[in-house]
């Protein structure tokens, strides 16, 4: 009788550790998608305020942006014209709709 009940306590002891455990890593797993998400809001609030600040500060010309340091017309153009070449471009510019 004594050996029966010390069983089940034992069984039950058993069953209440996995089941502490199981939470335990519940709680990391739901913790660390949390965090994701909260970092990918606030990256995605920079990068919204970044461009914001960028707009305002500089004024677009017609033409495109300025050129970058390192870009220059002998080597943007072999980049565009292998593009045009390999048709990677669309032919015409994508429609933005609101809907």
């Amino acid at each position: 009788l004594y050996d029966a009940q010390a069983s089940e306590l034992s069984s039950r002891m058993t069953a209440m550790k996995a089941a502490t455990d199981n939470a335990g890593e519940l709680v990391k797993a739901l913790t660390s998608v949390f965090n994701k998400k909260r970092q990918a809001g606030i990256t995605a609030e920079i990068c919204e305020i970044s461009a914001g600040a960028s707009c305002i500060d500089t004024e677009m010309s017609p033409l495109g942006p300025d050129l970058g340091l390192e870009d220059n017309e002998d080597s943007v153009l072999p980049d565009l014209l292998q593009e045009l070449e390999f048709g990677s471009l669309p032919e015409f510019p994508p429609v933005i709709s609101d809907a």
